[in-house]
């Protein structure tokens, strides 16, 4: 008899588990656009802050992609995004546009990435950050920064692991008056 009732109470159990399995998701499935999570750090041994009004230095990114990515073959290429805070607006600019080889150490003309914004030199009150856009192979582009909402893509996998430390989605340079 104790049997029977763990038979029934298993059928029943079965029976509400699939019941409760519905195919169809509440969104298209079809719709979804797969990004890549890309790491940056600053390099080693580079410079950390801009300096008022120069623009040299030694300014480098390292750029990877984590293991736990998995497949990323729907990538065709990733761009450097510069975003520019002036203080008063935010505004971004891609700075490279073509990486394909990960990983990877970028070596960023500070010249060449102001000139994009319209400036000539770093002021004080700025603050310049780096992050990285995905280009897919159908032509679409998973923006790092969203310009209307401030957000940084990415931010969600934060905490996955890049060796020793945890992965990053963008670098940042504040303007001072010292030497880096």
């Amino acid at each position: 008899m104790k049997k029977i009732y763990l038979y029934i109470i298993a059928a029943i159990s079965f029976c509400l588990v699939a019941a409760g399995c519905d195919k169809d998701l509440p969104f298209p499935i079809d719709e979804v656009t797969r990004g890549v999570v890309i790491d940056i750090v600053k390099t080693n041994g580079s410079d950390n802050t801009l300096i008022n009004g120069k623009t040299t230095g030694n300014y480098q990114v390292d750029v990877a992609i984590p293991t736990q990515q998995g497949d990323y073959s729907m990538m065709d290429r990733a761009q450097l995004l510069a975003v520019l805070n002036d203080g008063t607006k935010t505004t971004s600019q891609v700075a490279v546009d073509i990486i394909t080889s990960f990983p990877s150490t970028i070596t960023i003309n500070i010249a060449d990435v102001y000139s994009k914004f319209g400036k000539t030199a770093p002021a004080l009150g700025q603050t310049l950050t780096f992050t990285l856009n995905v280009v897919l192979k159908s032509g679409e582009v998973i923006p790092g920064w969203n310009q209307y909402t401030g957000v940084y893509n990415n931010q969600a996998f934060a905490g996955w692991q890049m060796g020793s430390r945890k992965l990053s989605y963008r670098v940042q340079y504040s303007v001072t008056n010292a030497t880096p």
